[in-house]
């Protein structure tokens, strides 16, 4: 009767042993199949270095568009003063403290 009830709990930690075995080779393919995904968005090819794409000519020379842009502007004191009272300004304050609320809330969420 003892070997009967020691042959059952051996079964019964065999099938336990088996379905464990049947999740961790679930779990190990969905671990595999998220990695793909990851690989995939981050363009990584083999040596794990991302693949960018090149930068323009027109990007490398935006320092250089703005000045050019500056001096076409008469008075550039004037239209600095003008950008600090606006950005200083309590309606952009208001947007920007409702902006940083709407990112908190989608953070949140």
């Amino acid at each position: 009767e003892e070997i009967h009830k020691i042959v059952e709990t051996v079964e019964v930690m065999t099938g336990n042993i088996q379905g464990l075995k049947n999740k961790i080779q679930i779990l190990t393919s969905e671990v595999e199949e998220e990695e793909e995904k990851v690989k995939q968005m981050l363009q990584m090819d083999c040596s794990g270095v991302l693949s960018l794409p090149e930068l323009s000519q027109n990007s490398l020379r935006a320092p250089t568009l703005q000045k050019e842009i500056l001096t076409l502007i008469p008075n550039q004191n004037a239209l600095l003063k003008d950008l600090d009272v606006l950005h200083n300004s309590s309606q952009m304050k208001d947007m920007l403290t409702f902006i940083e609320e709407a990112y908190k809330k989608l953070d949140a969420s």
